[in-house]
């Protein structure tokens, strides 16, 4: 006879568990830090304090050099400090307090103006160049100048005449130096050279006998091509060339002399003078 014997399974049951939840931080703990912002500020510029966490109202205290400034809530305005300057700010909110300091840095100069002199620009005049600079931190400043004329360069304060031709482009680039930074730079293109008249190199002979002789010369900066002629002169003068001839028909008398040099551009020059007859000078002019 088979008994059957009834079996009672016990189940039991796993349960899985995650790590531990890091611990929050309860709802009445306050946190706060301060930067300040620009990281390097220069002269011209305002400091802010800028917080990060949750503390509520926050009070600010700042100072210069460790010497407390008074100043609008989180801003440090602009004129109460200066180039080398050490800034802290203290923000304070109940026990909570953080801190933040940075040093005034260089401020950079810059230029205003750069003007060519002379503004009427003829050949073979020396040039340079009037400089209008700025400096917030007060630095004294040095300046570079850097001609260019038809593709080569002169690192000079003046430009020599030599290098100044008719027609010619001339650029100016000018920068500033406070003895730590450089300015942008700033350029300047000056007017092309114009025509530049010839001028005389002679003078009328001190005195002449019976027969006047005098041989003109003028130069001219462009090396342009001079036509001497007479203006004004007694009866019988003529200019042959560049040589002017004369023979008095009297004694005595005065007689004006007016000679022009030409280099047929538009320029000119005239000379005058006056000769006296039965005399051995002339008055020349």
């Amino acid at each position: 006879m088979l008994i059957a014997v009834p079996l009672a399974l016990a189940a039991s049951g796993c349960s899985s568990r995650g790590a531990p939840d890091s611990p929050k931080a309860s709802d009445g703990e306050v946190s706060l830090s301060v930067r300040l912002v620009p990281e390097r500020p220069t002269a011209g510029s305002n400091i802010k304090a800028v917080l990060d966490g949750n503390a509520g109202e926050v009070a600010f205290i700042w100072e210069v050099n460790g010497k407390e400034k008074e100043a609008s809530g989180d801003t440090l305005e602009k004129g109460l400090f200066r180039k080398g300057d050490v800034v802290r700010v203290r923000a304070l909110s109940g026990a909570v307090e953080s801190e933040a300091e940075t040093e005034v840095v260089n401020t950079p100069p810059s230029l205003v103006s750069v003007q060519i002199k002379p503004g009427d620009l003829r050949a073979g005049m020396d040039l340079s160049a009037d400089v209008e600079g700025y400096d917030a931190d007060g630095d004294p400043l040095r300046y570079d100048f850097l001609w260019s004329v038809n593709g080569l360069s002169f690192f000079n304060e003046a430009l020599s005449g030599d290098y100044v031709k008719r027609g010619e482009a001339i650029t100016l680039r000018v920068r500033a130096f406070d003895g730590e930074d450089e300015s942008e730079p700033l350029e300047v293109d000056a007017v092309a050279a114009g025509n530049s008249p010839p001028y005389f190199v002679s003078s009328p002979p001190a005195g002449f006998s019976k027969h006047f002789i005098y041989e003109v010369m003028a130069s001219d900066p462009d090396g342009d091509e001079i036509t001497y002629a007479v203006m004004k002169g007694p009866k019988g003068m003529e200019m042959k060339g560049s040589r002017i001839e004369w023979e008095p028909v009297g004694d005595e008398g005065q007689a004006d002399v007016a000679v022009s040099a030409d280099d047929g551009r538009g320029g000119s020059a005239l000379q005058s003078f006056r000769l006296t007859i039965g005399k051995e000078k002339g008055d020349g002019q």
